[in-house]
């Protein structure tokens, strides 16, 4: 069973409650909070991240990386010590996707319908052999 997450504090959700902070380990890094009013909120959006990041009060002992849509600069000092700078190959929710050309479709005709493709064309062809005779 894995790990349940860390509580990194607590933060005022939009609804007035007491949320509590945490962060994933996948990438991006995001926070997500839970809170009795609103439940568990995984939101990812940069405006939400940004608010937990500027908002929250974060427990003096514990360290967290600042999720990859978040603006260090935009607080105080006091997120800077425990800063840790996001790696180059995080996921950035912000870059364009890389798009490529898609596939061209092709029919796919399973086992069970090309024997009834078969059986239909042996059945049309036994009844014009019956109508013509």
């Amino acid at each position: 069973m894995k790990e349940p997450n860390e509580l990194l504090g607590y933060w005022t959700c939009p609804q007035g409650g007491r949320a509590e902070v945490f962060q994933t380990k996948k990438r991006g890094n995001h926070f997500y909070t839970r809170c009795k009013c609103c439940g568990l909120n995984q939101g990812t959006g940069a405006e939400r991240q940004q608010r937990i990041y500027d908002e929250a009060q974060f427990k003096p002992e514990v360290t967290f990386k600042v999720p990859s849509n978040v603006k260090p600069e935009s607080d105080s000092e006091v997120h800077e010590v425990r800063e840790v700078k996001a790696l180059e190959s995080d996921f950035d929710p912000t870059a364009e996707p890389e798009v490529s050309e898609p596939e061209p479709a092709r029919p796919i005709i399973s086992g069970g319908a090309k024997t009834g493709l078969a059986l239909l064309a042996f059945s049309a062809a036994v009844g014009v052999a019956a109508w013509m005779n």
